[in-house]
C-alpha cells in the first residue's frame, strides 16, 4: 500500500496542480424525478449514472426503475435486491457486481484508470459516485464526486476518504452521518465485471 501512496504523491508533486481526470459522468439527482419514493433512491441513482456513463444506457430514470423491478433488481421503494440484476436491467446481463471494503483508494484508482466511475457507500447510509480526480492548490489529491442527494458533496479527500463540498474556494463543509457526529467516510466501493 505504501508503494502506491508514494507513487501517487510523486505523481501529484510532479503534476503541481495540473493532474486531472474526469470521466464526464452525467450527474442525476434522485429528487428531480417525480417518483414519491425517491428519498431512498441514492444507491439506485448512482448505478443509473454508472450505466449511462460506462455502457451508454439511454433509458429514462422511470424506464430504468421499471426494468429493475421487472428483473428483480429492486423494489418499488428503490431498495436494491440484487446488484448484478441492476446490470441486466441496463442491458448488460453478463455483468456481475463486485464490492470491497478494503484497499479502497487503490480500487478507486484502478477503476478510474479503466475509465469507470466508482459507486460507493458512505457508512452504509448514503451512496454517491466518483467520476474523476484532481490535485488541489496545495498539491493534495482529491476525487471528484457526483452526489445524487441533497448534500451536494463534490469531492472526497483521497487520503481520508471523507466527502465534502466547498462553501467557497478552499473552505470545506464535510458530509455528516445521520447520527450528526463525525464525518461521512467512504466505506465500500462497487463495480461490475464480466461474469
Amino acid at each position: 500500500m505504501s508503494g502506491i501512496n508514494e507513487a501517487l504523491k510523486e505523481l501529484a508533486g510532479k503534476a503541481a496542480g495540473f493532474l486531472k481526470k474526469a470521466l464526464g459522468q452525467e450527474l442525476v439527482k434522485q429528487y428531480t424525478n417525480p417518483d414519491p419514493k425517491n428519498k431512498k433512491a441514492c444507491f439506485f441513482t448512482a448505478f443509473y449514472m454508472y450505466f449511462r456513463t460506462v455502457h451508454k444506457y439511454r433509458g429514462t430514470f422511470a424506464e430504468y426503475k421499471a426494468a429493475c423491478i421487472a428483473a428483480g433488481a429492486c423494489n418499488e421503494a428503490f431498495t436494491i435486491l440484487d446488484h448484478s440484476l441492476m446490470a441486466k436491467a441496463a442491458g448488460q446481463a453478463g455483468l456481475v457486481c463486485k464490492n470491497t471494503s478494503t484497499r479502497l483508494k487503490e480500487k478507486i484508482f484502478e477503476l478510474l484508470l479503466k475509465g469507470e466511475p466508482v459507486v460507493f457507500s458512505l457508512n452504509g447510509e448514503h451512496y454517491e459516485s466518483i467520476d474523476g480526480y484532481e490535485t488541489t492548490e496545495e498539491n493534495k489529491l482529491r476525487f471528484t464526486v457526483d452526489d445524487p442527494g441533497w448534500q451536494n458533496d463534490a469531492f472526497a479527500d483521497a487520503d481520508e476518504l471523507q466527502v465534502y463540498r466547498e462553501t467557497k474556494p478552499g473552505v470545506r463543509s464535510y458530509s455528516v452521518p445521520n447520527s450528526g457526529k463525525g464525518r461521512r467516510t467512504i466505506t465500500r466501493v462497487y463495480w461490475f465485471e464480466k461474469g
